[in-house]
């Protein structure tokens, strides 16, 4: 199995010359947990998990600018652009990713000492037709999605027979994603009700940026470039959330135990290939050309990763099972 450490972009202009950069597995680096009120929940051993979800990016792209300050008159830039795609992940693969990190997240919960109630006696409420529920797997129809960044494609799926919530701000709480029906219904049941969600990136992108002049001639040099790299990435702001209530004015009834820093597995789990099409060669030429008088280039490439579904999943597995356990040991120590 190969795999193309790059693809990057590095674009000059106005003096000749050229970057590289290299790919490889992603440093080791700590993982950082955020947290916001766990005290509401400290003590209360008894929760409903309202949902469990994973989103997995399919498609991404990712860009970097090296250009004059706002108020310098070069109007010079360099821009590069990559876009990337994930293919040969069946959807029955992302279901059974889901379905056993959600065996696995049951599980450690509840060796923490949690007992989690029944789900059907959530659902079972009259007050949970008042929910909003998405059909799973759920792929937006435009960009964006109840987790911040979404640039590309994604699909969210949960456990078989769980609902995908709809989630809606109220109040605005960064990190929290609040569903006020089901925070009244928490309220009520008198029991903390959780969501677990995560947010599965299949590469590590990077850019990088550069300026410079030469001051013998008064030329300036700009250049950009964007790295790609295999591997599985859980995302910040994935972890879990918890509801009590609806929060009032001097109160809130929510927190989150949620990643901060990314949690990232590196290593290939396919191949890497460039598949710019022609027509985008063509008009990274013709960028190329306008440069030369308008001081201004981009350049963007396309790679897809053919994965092997078999490799793919155990990295994310490993890589949620990793969040899980940094997030949960957040959440049961109230820290």
């Amino acid at each position: 199995m190969k795999t193309l450490a790059v693809p990057f972009i590095a674009l000059t202009l106005a003096i000749g010359g050229c970057a590289s950069m290299g790919g490889g597995e992603a440093e080791e680096k700590k993982i950082e947990v955020v947290t916001d009120n766990l005290e509401k929940v400290q003590g209360s051993k008894e929760v409903y998990l309202g949902q469990f979800s994973v989103t997995f990016v399919t498609k991404d792209k990712a860009s970097a600018t090296s250009e004059s300050g706002m108020f310098s008159k070069d109007r010079a830039y360099a821009k590069a652009i990559l876009k990337s795609e994930l293919k040969g992940i069946p959807q029955e693969t992302m279901q059974a990713i889901t379905e056993e990190a959600y065996k696995n997240f049951v599980a450690k919960l509840e060796a923490d000492g949690y007992v989690i109630r029944s789900y059907k006696e959530l659902t079972a409420n009259k007050d949970w037709e008042k929910i909003d529920t998405l059909e799973t797997p759920y792929q937006p129809s435009s960009v964006g999605s109840f987790f911040k960044g979404d640039k590309g494609k994604t699909l969210t799926f949960t456990p078989e027979g769980m609902d995908l919530l709809y989630y809606k701000s109220y109040p605005a709480v960064p990190g929290v994603p609040m569903v006020y029906d089901l925070a009244k219904l928490a309220g009520d049941l008198d029991y903390p009700v959780i969501m677990a969600d995560y947010r599965v990136h299949f590469a590590n992108l990077s850019g990088q940026t550069d300026r410079s002049m030469d001051y013998n001639t008064g030329e300036r040099t700009y250049s950009a470039e964007v790295s790609f790299g295999q591997a599985i990435n859980v995302q910040p702001n994935s972890g879990i959330s918890f509801l009590r209530g609806v929060s009032g004015t001097f109160s809130n009834k929510s927190g989150y135990a949620q990643l901060e820093t990314p949690v990232i597995i590196g290593g290939a789990y396919g191949e890497t290939e460039d598949t710019t099409s022609g027509a985008q060669k063509a008009a990274n030429a013709f960028s190329g050309l306008l440069g030369m008088v308008s001081g201004g280039s981009s350049d963007t490439t396309e790679v897809t990763v053919n994965a092997d579904p078999v490799i793919y999943a155990r990295g994310v597995l490993q890589a949620i099972d990793l969040t899980n356990d940094e997030v949960l040991k957040a959440f049961t120590s109230g820290e």
